[in-house]
């Protein structure tokens, strides 16, 4: 099949398979205007490339083109006239790359009209439109256009060549990892290009910054949230907390990193708490460190804030045994919020039992992260679910953590070629 443009500025063939460069000469096809008088012209191939070199030929390494153009001859700025109702012929000797030939002699007629320009691509951040700006490390911009159209990018500043063979369906994702200028156009054959997109993104990273809470509602009898201050030795310091003459301080550890797993524990032995990666005591009268004779209980410990709706998570304290009334109650209701932070998606920490690229679809079998003291198995992400995104550059699959994961993971995939291409190529 092939898809024919009839415009001023020449007559575009875009094949569905790609073709034997050698069988497209100019002797392949002949013009016609509406007049009967043969248009002369020049034929130029759009996205030339070489066949495979690992394949033994028997000689010269052979090109093949899937989008080729037959260019007006004449003036110093020569073009088809508006309106004009052409004759196209191709010889029956054009031949696919795999060397099926079209056997038989096509006439293709076609009246000449104005190109149109391409519509401006358009940028968005998690389905917002953004222009730019101050984003967290390894942020996701999509790039969309219209559907028939290709995109052509940057990330360095410069103006895409919309001569560029690397051309992206609409919908293309790349991470934003550093400070970079993105531009884009789009481009569809027998158009003008669009106008450039341009946005300028500065990162900062997620390491470096508190993962933002959500504020708890505020209930002065049985739900309040207690006021809290960072201090620079890793801990939250709590408001003091006065019980007759006695002050009470609560200090727990400021944030922990994701690992899959519940972060604390509550039982154990005796009925103590058991923290595994945050500490929590009760500082009494500035000196007196108590780490015993309350429990803990927790919310909302595994996964960073906000995930699958969360609030941020958050612990308690009840007092055991017989003790002092007043400071039970004092502590009844208070909340005391935490901050439990995305991992890092690092390649040295992953593991995949088969990563499969398939008629563009990319799939992974058994993707684990071995971050924590457990392995986590990870999910793509589904609407403000899972775990990663993937996208896949050559023979790689690149992975971006969302969620409870951020930055950027390289695996190599096995990629199967479309069955279509692979009988063209067996034969």
């Amino acid at each position: 099949m092939c898809t024919y443009l009839f415009k001023t500025d020449g007559i575009y063939l875009i094949f569905s398979k790609y073709m034997d460069v050698g069988s497209l000469t100019a002797d392949s096809f002949h013009l016609y205007n509406s007049d009967g008088s043969k248009a002369d012209f020049d034929l130029v191939c759009l996205n030339k490339e070489k066949a495979p070199e690992n394949i033994d030929y028997s000689g010269a390494t052979p090109e093949y083109v899937s989008r080729i153009k037959l260019k007006p001859m004449g003036a110093s700025d020569p073009s088809f006239t508006t309106g004009n109702q052409m004759l196209l012929t191709i010889s029956g000797n054009a031949a696919s790359y795999a060397g099926t030939v079209l056997g038989k002699q096509k006439n293709v007629q076609g009246i000449v009209t104005e190109k149109t320009d391409c519509a401006t691509p358009v940028f968005k951040i998690k389905g917002s439109a953004t222009n730019g700006g101050n984003v967290p490390d390894s942020t996701v911009l999509e790039i969309s256009c219209d559907p028939e159209e290709f995109i052509i990018y940057t990330t360095d500043g410069t103006d895409p060549d919309e001569n560029s063979i690397k051309r992206y369906k609409s919908g293309l994702q790349i991470a934003i990892d550093s400070d970079m200028t993105v531009k884009a156009i789009a481009v569809r054959d027998g158009y003008n290009k669009s106008g450039i997109k341009s946005a300028t993104f500065t990162v900062y990273r997620k390491s470096d910054m508190e993962v933002s809470r959500k504020e708890a509602p505020v209930n002065p009898t049985d739900d309040r949230k207690q006021q809290q201050e960072e201090t620079d030795d890793g801990y939250e310091t709590s408001e003091a907390i006065t019980v007759g003459e006695d002050s009470y301080v609560v200090k727990w550890t400021r944030s922990v990193s994701y690992n899959g797993l519940k972060h604390i524990e509550v039982g154990g032995k005796g009925g103590k708490s058991k923290a595994t990666d945050m500490d929590i005591f009760i500082l009494k009268n500035g000196t007196e460190e108590i780490r015993n004779g309350f429990k803990v209980k927790f919310r909302n410990n595994q996964y960073v804030n906000g995930y699958k709706g969360k609030p941020a998570p958050y612990f308690s304290l009840t007092f055991k045994g017989k003790g002092n009334k007043a400071v039970k109650q004092a502590f009844k209701s208070l909340k005391f919020e935490f901050d439990i932070l995305p991992a890092e998606l690092m390649a040295s920490k992953l593991s995949v039992k088969k990563a499969v690229v398939k008629n563009g679809k990319i799939k992974l079998s058994g993707l684990k992260y071995s971050g924590g003291a457990k392995a986590v198995k990870l999910k793509p992400q589904k609407g403000s679910k899972g775990d990663y995104t993937a996208t896949l550059s050559d023979n790689s699959i690149i992975l971006t953590g969302v969620n409870n994961f951020y930055g950027t993971a390289v695996i190599s995939a096995q990629v199967s070629e479309p069955k279509e291409e692979k009988e063209e190529k067996a034969q």
